[in-house]
């Protein structure tokens, strides 16, 4: 029986620690992240050149409308170009991209990505610039967007990250509400939380704005459904910062149903661990100097995904507790800072009566995401693909 009680202490330390060691990493960003840093960024006394890329892989409900937004930026028209990388589009919404003043590209590939859409929209420029900015298919920007990010390059920074945030929509369903708050939760501890300390900010994968020779000498070493990942792992690799300019809004169609949640977080975990192992590989080489960003991506990479973080937190509470109220004290504690860390990095405006209604949605979101485990097999090579517009 003591051989037993002992077994059960070592696995309750054990988890606690594991667990433990990502709760107060998050807890501690989710703090950083409410400092009232603000960055000055200079009044632009020159006027850079912005190439727009656009990938699009069967986006015909919105790609038209985020290509054509672009044509309303108040930022001079000749200092910037929009490509689109047009792929398994109908012959209609070819059409109507033909008829607007951007470049489209069709491409036919059999196994799409979007790196290969980023590598391929690179290929054909004949003329240098001074920026790349990725978009995805269903981002719209206001009209100042190149106008600020014009002044936010000239204030020495050459890779930025914007703030993504939901797309204004009528009435939202559970799992839309839920994503846009995991992307502001994303964006105050993993980016606003870090820059407030001089770390470098996590790249999304749109609403990114990259130096164009830097790009353009990488972007041909893209070779998985991650690409912004991989960029990030080669930018802090060579110790260039990333920063978050907040004030910069890209507007994102959040999914609004389970099954395509499903499919984005299955993607999204295989990426995750095939980074972690790639990172792991090269860490070696950032001894000397520390490279303090490359360690803090590493462990931010170990750190499991929040609805599995969640369900460990109450499974290990629930079941500690029965086995040894005083064993349980400590998870709750645990569980208690977690979600201290959670509510001090949603906005405000979400925390409200709608919020509460779409964690209802909550328990089917974790059950996916533990299925998820299960089917990461070819996630981070093959396409998928996650519907908008729906």
């Amino acid at each position: 029986m003591n051989t037993l009680w002992t077994i059960l202490s070592i696995l309750d330390w054990t988890l606690f620690i594991v667990v433990g060691l990502s709760v107060v990493y998050i807890l501690c960003f989710s703090l950083l992240s409410c400092l009232d840093k603000r960055f000055e960024y200079k009044s632009a006394q020159k006027l850079r050149r912005f190439l727009v890329i656009i990938p699009a892989y069967a986006e015909d409900k919105v790609i038209v409308q985020s290509a054509g937004q672009m044509l309303q930026q108040t930022y001079p028209k000749e200092l910037f170009h929009t490509v689109v990388v047009s792929d398994h589009h109908t012959p209609e919404t070819n059409r109507q991209l033909d008829l607007l003043p951007i470049e489209n590209l069709i491409a036919t590939y059999t196994n799409s990505s979007k790196a290969k859409a980023l590598q391929l929209a690179m290929s054909r420029r004949n003329e240098s610039f001074d920026y790349v900015i990725v978009l995805d298919a269903d981002n719209l920007v206001e009209p100042d967007f190149l106008s600020r990010l014009n002044e936010v390059c000239e204030s020495g920074y050459d890779f930025i990250q914007c703030h993504r945030v939901a797309r204004p929509t009528g009435q939202q369903t559970a799992v839309a509400r839920l994503d846009a708050i995991s992307e502001e939760i994303n964006n105050s501890i993993f980016r606003k939380g870090h820059i407030n300390i001089g770390l470098s900010s996590a790249l999304i994968g749109s609403g990114m704005c990259l130096d164009f020779q830097w790009f353009q000498a990488h972007v041909g070493k893209l070779c998985t459904a991650g690409e912004d990942k991989e960029l990030e792992q080669r930018l802090l690799h060579e110790r260039k910062h990333i920063h978050y300019a907040e004030h910069i809004r890209v507007y994102d169609e959040k999914v609004k149903k389970s099954s395509n949640f499903r499919k984005q977080r299955r993607r999204w975990m295989a990426v995750q661990f095939h980074a972690l192992l790639s990172m792991l590989r090269d860490l070696p080489g950032t001894f000397r100097p520390i490279n303090w960003n490359y360690w803090d991506k590493t462990f931010q990479q170990a750190i499991l995904p929040r609805l599995l973080n969640l369900f460990l937190l109450f499974a290990a509470t629930l079941c500690f507790t029965m086995l040894c109220p005083t064993w349980g004290v400590k998870w709750q504690v645990m569980t208690l800072c977690f979600c201290l860390s959670l509510w001090l990095a949603t906005p405000r405006h979400y925390k409200d009566a709608d919020t509460l209604k779409a964690f209802s949605a909550v328990p089917k979101l974790i059950l996916l995401t533990v299925i998820n485990l299960f089917h990461l097999d070819g996630a981070v090579k093959n396409f998928i693909h996650t519907e908008h517009g729906q």
